[in-house]
């Protein structure tokens, strides 16, 4: 049951085009099985969620009831502290193919000085033309300070014709007001607890109980309106994949191989200064993804074909752990690129130490070559 003081009624900021939902709920009335994906940051991943029953669980649980003769898969590509530039890279990877219905969240990730709507265009570009054609929504959800980018991303789900779910819009009024008090939502500055969790999975499953609805009375249409064409920010990030740093390394000195994070496998950490590691990559956009955190955590140099284009920072002020950072080091011609990294003698004065963790390399864009991952080479264990 929804509180009295969550406003249902301010969820839908963009009805959007529904139709492919109908083909998704015609397969599941099939019996044949529904693929449901979720992308996104660490509300996603389920932060917070003191049980482990996390939002996107509850609305794959909707399809499991309503469709009970069909068998429900549920992949959550959830990554805590992290946005939609490197969501873009890792569809693919994450969530597979085959899916059916995804649900994108990354309103509180993104940040105000980012390029959010280019690179959530990236993200939504790439799961409308996979070869499954999935149903895609985005949701938004809030800070306890109000901060969201819910309005930039929103202008992509108007491009698209997608329906944008504003978690925000339903409880943010009631704190403003004093209806609520943010604790009747989190335990924390960021994510939901676990009745928060369930809120917004209730809020959700209670969208599509509506388009359900409208499916059985012939009104939600066919699923055959075209993707646009015309890109309404750029095509820089379509074509995402990320690869370990240990198979795209063409030299290496002073790094060694590591899983980072308890996620990143194939990464590659160094301790001193002077490590030296070079990766060889094909793309138009690089995407270097680092590790951050409080503790020994130095600094490296990246020069792209021999030009320096970026300093990175393993130093972190935040005491709550550490986070994959993915940082763009290079947007220009494509072809083969060499991408060289050296760890440097200064450091940030807290860190005393050198210690820096690389783990991923990113490639996008619209003319890079999509070199074909061959399995368990190209992912995270």
């Amino acid at each position: 049951m929804i509180p009295t003081w969550v406003d249902s009624g301010r969820l839908i900021l963009n009805a959007g085009d529904c139709g492919r939902l109908a083909r998704v709920f015609a397969k599941a009335a099939r019996g044949e099985q529904i693929v449901i994906g979720a992308l996104g940051g660490s509300i996603t991943e389920g932060a917070g969620a003191s049980d482990g029953r996390k939002w996107s669980d509850i609305v794959a649980d909707w399809f499991r009831a309503k469709f009970p003769q069909s068998r429900i898969e549920a992949r959550n590509a959830g990554i805590g502290a992290t946005g939609s530039l490197l969501g873009a890279l890792r569809i693919s990877r994450d969530l597979g193919d085959s899916l059916d219905f995804v649900t994108i969240d990354f309103c509180v990730n993104d940040k105000p000085g980012d390029s959010c709507e280019e690179t959530m265009e990236g993200c939504v570009r790439q799961l409308l033309e996979a070869r499954d054609e999935p149903a895609v929504a985005l949701v938004g959800f809030v800070t306890c300070d109000g901060r969201s980018v819910q309005n930039r991303h929103l202008a992509v789900a108007r491009h698209y014709g997608l329906p944008f779910l504003s978690v925000k819009e339903c409880i943010w009024p009631a704190m403003e007001s004093g209806a609520a008090q943010w604790g009747d939502w989190s335990d924390d500055n960021v994510h939901p607890h676990k009745r928060g969790h369930e809120i917004a999975g209730e809020l959700v499953s209670g969208w599509l109980d509506g388009r359900l609805a409208d499916w059985k009375n012939g009104r939600l249409g066919d699923g055959t309106a075209a993707v646009p064409e015309k890109r309404v920010f750029g095509d820089s990030f379509e074509n995402g994949r990320i690869f370990r740093p240990v198979d795209c390394a063409s030299h290496c000195d002073g790094f060694s191989v590591a899983t980072v994070g308890g996620r990143w496998a194939g990464a590659l950490v160094a301790e001193m200064p002077d490590a030296k590691v070079r990766f060889e990559v094909d793309g138009t956009v690089v995407t270097l993804v680092h590790w951050r955190q409080m503790g020994p955590n130095g600094r490296v140099r990246v020069s792209i074909d021999g030009r320096e284009v970026a300093v990175l920072e393993g130093w972190f002020d935040a005491t709550w752990g550490g986070y994959a950072h993915a940082t763009t080091v290079w947007r220009g011609s494509g072809g083969r690129h060499a991408v060289d990294v050296e760890v440097l003698s200064d450091c940030a004065k807290e860190a005393a130490g050198h210690r820096f963790s690389i783990c991923a390399i990113g490639v996008s864009g619209p003319a890079f070559h999509k070199e074909k991952q061959s399995n368990g080479t190209d992912g995270n264990s």
